[in-house]
């Protein structure tokens, strides 16, 4: 009940963030607001939030549909803040957009910590191996339309590693697996113990 009770808290907390972060983007510019995929992963975070906050006052258990919900908005979440934390800023990203500014800070710390910490520590994972498919194939599925829409001259970036005009092939290449390394590690490092355990039986 405390581990439940605890993820509701951090649910509300985290949708407040995510939803202060995505409003004060909007009032900033909404032309290109759904090509990030931080705004993608916040929009789906906050839904799963929402959705989870309901079901525990309705005092319900969260079903598998919720609980992959949670477990791909968690993913999406740890992404953004690994990609913003460990590439963006210490390569010469605008870290006031990213961290400082109040929706930079909701959207690449405060959000992202609040529901990854509440998913890995207090809310059910997913029992089956192959729940990793959907975090990972989202991301794909996200960066194979970005590179098209690059492709064809419709969108620039919004990230370096989609501009395939402005860097040699091998390079987007190797960008690109090392994305998809990443991503397949957080899947995995957000649900060890139930695959272990499985494993072992």
């Amino acid at each position: 009940m405390k581990k439940e009770r605890t993820a509701f808290i951090l649910n509300i907390l985290a949708f407040i963030a995510g939803m202060t972060g995505m409003t004060l983007r909007l009032i900033r510019g909404a032309d290109d607001f759904f090509i990030y995929y931080t705004q993608l992963s916040n929009v789906v975070s906050a839904l799963s939030s929402a959705i989870y906050t309901i079901v525990y006052i309705k005092k319900e258990k969260p079903g598998i549909k919720l609980t992959m919900l949670r477990y791909l908005a968690a993913c999406m979440m740890f992404f953004t803040f690994i990609v913003v934390m460990c590439i963006f800023v210490p390569f010469g990203g605008n870290v006031e957009t990213l961290v400082i500014l109040p929706h930079g800070l909701c959207q690449h710390i405060i959000a992202p910590v609040l529901s990854v910490v509440s998913f890995a520590f207090f809310e059910q994972k997913p029992q089956k191996r192959s729940s990793l498919l959907l975090p990972t194939g989202v991301t794909l599925i996200y960066a194979c339309i970005m590179y098209a829409l690059n492709f064809m001259l419709l969108v620039e970036g919004p990230y370096p590693f989609f501009e395939v005009y402005s860097y040699s092939a091998p390079r987007l290449i190797v960008w690109f697996i090392e994305l998809v390394l990443i991503d397949a590690a957080i899947g995995i490092a957000l649900t060890p113990r139930n695959w272990i355990r499985k494993k072992k039986e």
